[in-house]
């Protein structure tokens, strides 16, 4: 009977700490990654211009949400004011500066960069493949599980945005 207790005991504590596969760690660091990107990407003269300061849309329904509002509080606790905005396709996309897209379906991607398409919005991902497609920033898991990002350069020119070398150096380009 203890022992029971004790398997489900550990299945509840590893269920509670992984979300969709991610480690409880996993998700804060890409929280965290898509708030800090603001210190990193230039946008073109006048950019972001809202009274919001930089926003950050989440596309779709994400475990990540809460997070990324926690660590944008904190980034404008410290100055820079970040405001998380939960979006769907349908509407303007172009009023964020950092679209997060919580998809892993292509049909979905493609809607989202069509929303983007000519603006100058940072693109961030977290489903393989998809910096081939076009997303700026796309997070993917090495051999070791570790969280890593890939970087598209070309498509973050095409939108007038300018990735500083720093993140480039640490990044798999696209």
């Amino acid at each position: 009977m203890l022992k029971k207790l004790a398997v489900c005991l550990v299945a509840i504590i590893v269920s509670t700490s992984c979300v969709n596969g991610q480690t409880d760690e996993a998700s804060q660091f890409k929280a965290d990654f898509i708030v800090k990107l603001v210190d990193y990407v230039t946008w073109p003269s006048g950019v972001p211009s809202s009274a919001d300061g930089v926003v950050v849309g989440v596309v779709g329904e994400t475990p990540l949400l809460p997070e990324i509002e926690r660590m944008a509080a904190d980034k404008t606790s410290s100055g820079t004011k970040v405001t998380v905005k939960s979006m769907s396709y349908e509407d303007n996309l172009g009023d964020a500066n950092i679209v997060f897209m919580a998809t892993t379906e292509l049909p979905d991607l493609a809607k989202v960069l069509k929303g983007v398409a000519g603006k100058p919005v940072l693109t961030v991902a977290d489903a393989e493949g998809f910096a081939g497609y076009g997303v700026m920033i796309n997070f993917f898991l090495d051999d070791k599980a570790k969280v890593k990002f890939e970087a598209n350069t070309l498509a973050a020119k095409d939108a007038g945005l300018k990735i500083s070398s720093k993140l480039l150096k640490l990044a798999k380009l696209i």
